[in-house]
C-alpha cells in the first residue's frame, strides 16, 4: 500500500481538514495569496510523508519498499519549503514593521501617513480670543526724533475750542513740547527709478605732435552691467527668500524698472558664489574647531537626481555643503577629525565618531520608542516603558534648565533611569523580533552617547539646533526644482551658509551681500563671516 493507493478525493478530504485552518489564518493576517499557496504546498508535502510512513508500518511488501525514493524526495521538498517559509515569515515581519512607521514615530512627513496611521491628537480650543492677550507686552513703532524726519507738516486748529471763533495766523503758535499722542509719523517708499551711469572714453589731440589719443576706462570702472546694490538684491531674493529667477526678474522690472535676463541672474549668483568660497571656507574650518557641533543631512535635487545637503551648526555659524552621497567620508569632510562633541541622530554615517564625543538626539530616540510601542505584546510594553523613562529623564532635565536642580544631583537622580533603559533595550534584543531587536541592538552599541549632555556642560540632548536650520533648504526644495549644475549646488551651499550664519550672529544680510558684491566688482576678497568684535552672536541659537 502506497500513497498512490489514496484517491485524489481521499487526499483532498484529508488536506481539507488539515490545511483549511492554515489558509484561514493566512487570510485573516492579510498575507499575499502566494504565501497561502506556499503554505498549502508545505502542508500537502507533510501529509504525503505522514501517509507514506503509516503505510510502511501496515505492510512491508515490495511495493511499499519501492516508495522510499519518493519519501526522500518529499523530505527534501519539505526542507526546501521550511526554509522558504522562514524567509517569507521574516520578510513578512519586516513589511509589517514598515507599515507601522508614520510621521509620529519616524522621519516620514505627515503627507505620507497611511489611513491606518493613528490620528494626531487635536488640541482642545481654548476660550481665549484670537490676537494679543491681556497683559502681553505691547508692540508699537517708536517715533524717531523730529530732526531725523524728511518732512514736517504742522497742523493748527482752525476754530477756538472755547467760543468757536475763527483763529487768525497771528493767534497760532507752535508747541515746543509736543506729547507723543500729538505726533504722527508716516513711512513711505519713494518712487524708485534706477540710476544709470554711462562712462565715455573721449579723444585728446596733442598740440606738440598732433597725435590723437583715446582714453581708457580706469580700474575703478568695472565692466559689469549691474552695480553692487542690484547684484546684492538679486542674491538676497534668490538665496534668502527662495524666489525663482523668473519671479526675481519680474519684481526687478515692475518695482525698480530694471530689465534683467534669467541668464544674467544665474551669472550674478555664480560670481557671488565664487567670491564666497573664501569666507565660507574659513568659517568651515572654525566650525570644525568648535567645542560643540550639531550635524544633519537632508535631501536635495540636482538635475532631477537625489543629492544631499549636509549641515554643521555651531553657536556662531553654520556651514552647508551639497554632495551626491550620504557616506561617512562626507561627514568627515564637513566636520573634520578634531575631537569635539557632535550631536547627531542615529544615522550610521556618524559611527566613526567615538561614542564619548557623540550625543544622540533624544527627539529621534523618542520617535523610535514610539515606533516600538506600536508593536503588539511584549515589544509594545517595552516601548511604553522606554517612553515612561524618557519622560522622567526630561522632567529632571527641565529642572536643570530652569536652575532649580544642580547638575550633580541630576546625575545622581537619573542613574536608575539609565539602568532601566539599558535593561529594556536588552529585553528588546532578546525578543528576536524583526526590526525591533535590530534597533535595540544598534542602540546598545552607542548607548554611552545617549548621555554625553549629562557629562559635558553646554551640550543639548536634542539636535534641534541644526534641525531648525535645515528647514531653510527643506522649504527651498519644496518651492523649486532644485539645481541643474554643480555650480548651482555650490551656490546653494554657500548662500545657505551665509544666510544662516548672519542670522545666528544677529547681523543683517543685505549690507553684507552689498559688501561682497563691491568686493567682486573691485577684485577684492569678500568680507569675513566670523563674528565681529563687540557684536553679540547667537541671537537665534536657541
Amino acid at each position: 500500500m502506497t500513497t498512490a493507493s489514496f484517491s485524489t478525493c481521499q487526499l483532498n478530504d484529508l488536506l481539507k481538514g488539515k490545511i483549511e485552518p492554515i489558509i484561514g489564518e493566512a487570510k485573516r493576517l492579510g498575507l499575499p495569496e502566494k504565501h497561502g499557496e506556499r503554505l498549502r504546498a508545505y502542508a500537502e508535502s507533510c501529509l504525503r510523508v505522514e501517509i507514506s510512513e503509516s503505510c510502511r508500518k501496515i505492510a512491508s511488501c515490495q511495493g511499499c519498499l519501492t516508495s522510499d525514493p519518493e519519501i526522500d524526495d518529499l523530505h527534501e521538498e519539505i526542507k526546501r519549503l521550511k526554509k522558504e517559509n522562514e524567509q517569507l515569515s521574516e520578510e513578512n515581519a519586516k513589511l509589517k514593521a514598515r507599515t507601522r512607521k508614520n510621521s509620529r514615530n519616524s522621519s516620514l512627513p505627515p503627507s505620507s501617513d497611511p489611513p491606518s496611521a493613528p490620528k494626531r491628537v487635536k488640541k482642545k480650543p481654548s476660550k481665549r480670543k484670537p490676537g494679543g492677550q491681556p497683559g502681553h507686552n505691547k508692540k508699537s513703532r517708536t517715533l524717531v526724533p523730529t530732526e531725523q524726519v524728511d518732512t514736517v507738516v504742522p497742523i493748527y486748529p482752525e476754530n477756538c475750542e472755547g467760543c468757536g471763533k475763527d483763529l487768525t495766523e497771528n493767534e497760532k503758535r507752535k508747541d515746543p513740547e509736543l506729547a507723543p499722542e500729538h505726533r504722527h509719523q508716516q513711512w513711505e517708499i519713494p518712487p524708485i527709478k534706477p540710476i544709470v551711469t554711462e562712462f565715455q572714453c573721449h579723444l585728446a589731440e596733442c598740440n606738440h605732435c598732433k597725435a590723437v589719443s583715446r582714453a581708457t576706462f580706469p580700474e575703478s570702472v568695472t565692466r559689469s552691467t549691474f552695480g553692487p546694490n542690484l547684484m546684492a538684491l538679486v542674491v538676497l531674493l534668490t538665496g534668502a527668500y527662495h524666489m525663482s529667477k523668473r519671479c526675481v526678474a519680474s519684481l526687478l522690472l515692475s518695482a525698480f524698472g530694471v530689465a534683467v535676463a534669467l541668464g544674467s541672474i544665474s551669472n550674478i549668483e555664480h560670481r557671488v558664489s565664487k567670491a564666497l568660497r573664501g569666507p565660507v571656507g574659513v568659517l568651515r574650518r572654525m566650525v570644525q574647531l568648535a567645542k560643540v557641533v550639531y550635524a544633519d543631512e537632508t535631501t536635495w535635487k540636482e538635475r532631477a537626481q537625489r543629492v544631499y545637503i549636509w549641515a554643521a551648526v555651531a553657536s556662531f555659524g553654520a556651514v552647508y555643503i551639497v554632495r551626491k552621497s550620504r557616506a561617512a567620508s562626507i561627514a568627515i569632510e564637513l566636520l573634520g577629525i578634531k575631537e569635539k562633541v557632535v550631536v547627531t541622530d542615529r544615522y550610521k554615517g556618524y559611527l566613526w565618531i567615538p561614542v564619548e564625543w557623540r550625543q544622540i538626539c533624544w527627539a529621534h530616540l523618542k520617535r523610535d520608542f514610539e515606533w516600538i510601542m506600536g508593536f503588539p505584546g511584549e515589544a509594545g510594553r517595552i516601548g511604553k516603558d522606554l517612553l515612561t523613562n524618557e519622560k522622567q529623564l526630561f522632567s529632571l532635565w527641565h529642572l536643570v534648565k530652569e536652575g532649580s536642580l544642580d547638575r550633580s544631583s541630576f546625575r545622581t537622580l537619573i542613574s536608575p533611569i539609565r539602568v532601566r533603559i539599558r535593561n529594556l533595550l536588552r529585553k528588546g534584543v532578546a525578543l528576536k523580533l524583526a526590526g525591533v531587536s535590530g534597533m535595540c541592538e544598534d542602540m546598545l552599541r552607542i548607548y554611552p552617547a545617549f548621555y554625553t549632555f549629562v557629562r559635558v556642560e553646554g551640550v543639548e540632548p536634542t539636535n534641534n539646533m541644526v534641525e531648525a536650520r535645515q528647514r531653510l533648504p527643506a522649504i527651498w526644495r519644496r518651492v523649486s526644482f532644485g539645481t541643474w549644475s554643480r555650480r548651482g549646488s555650490e551656490y546653494v551651499g554657500n548662500i545657505l551658509s551665509v544666510v544662516t550664519t548672519l542670522r545666528l550672529q544677529g547681523r543683517e544680510i543685505l549690507p553684507y551681500l552689498q559688501e561682497v558684491c563691491r568686493a567682486v566688482l573691485e577684485g577684492r576678497d569678500a568680507p569675513s563671516l566670523l563674528p565681529q568684535a563687540g557684536k553679540k552672536s547667537g541671537r537665534n541659537a536657541a
